[in-house]
């Protein structure tokens, strides 16, 4: 049984967004710093977008989860640990070893790519035709449904085999959120759900090819 309903939920958003208010702002313009730094890459990019990831999955598994989340869902105190966690890989992986590296290109995985990221900076604006209002709104970089689809959509960018592990937390949450979000008629979710599935699949896949491609000799 879900501890709570989607007003409830979306009540605590408000409270969360009231509290926060400038750090939407800084998380959302850091999304599109993202996207940027993904389709212009440079020398430290790469570092840099997985720094910006790092520390949104932190900030909401510590702030969000653990200071709000769990006073109404003891799951959150799990939740938020592998939000560290996840953060933590980033920061490793990413930052400080530079095992990822961001280029936006042409293809499906690209498509894909653009198409989620859109969709995650689009989410204020579904919740407002679902009838939600402001403070009640989802931001990227600051709540976690449109950070997956933030994730997932950088990680299509990627290349390298550390994309795979880095896929795992953001997956197993998409789908628990997307499953909770079914019977609560939070619909958003449940697309960013699919979305989440359907990344996961490409990453597969492109590891996958690129294990068969033959080496150059």
């Amino acid at each position: 049984m879900i501890p709570f309903t989607a007003e409830v939920l979306f009540s605590l958003y408000g409270r969360y967004n009231m509290a926060f208010g400038p750090v939407l702002a800084i998380g959302f313009a850091l999304c599109l710093l993202a996207l940027f730094m993904a389709l212009r890459p440079f020398a430290g990019s790469g570092r840099a977008i997985s720094a910006i990831l790092a520390v949104f999955w932190i900030w909401i598994g510590a702030i969000f989860h653990f200071g709000y989340m769990a006073p109404l869902n003891w799951a959150a105190w799990i939740f938020g640990a592998f939000f560290i966690v996840q953060g933590l890989l980033l920061a490793w992986l990413g930052g400080a070893r530079g095992r990822l590296s961001f280029h936006g290109e042409p293809g499906l995985r690209g498509t894909v790519g653009v198409i989620l990221f859109a969709f995650a900076l689009a989410y204020p604006a579904m919740d407002l035709l679902l009838g939600h209002r402001w403070p009640q709104l989802q931001f990227a970089g600051t709540l976690p449904a449109p950070t997956v689809a933030v994730t997932f959509a950088l990680l299509l960018m990627t290349h390298g085999r550390a994309a795979i592990a880095l896929a795992i937390i953001p997956l197993a949450w998409a789908v628990i959120d997307g499953a909770a979000a079914f019977f609560l008629g939070i619909w958003p979710d449940v697309v960013m759900a699919a979305g989440a599935v359907v990344a996961f699949a490409l990453l597969l896949a492109g590891r996958q090819t690129s294990q068969l491609s033959p080496q150059p000799g």
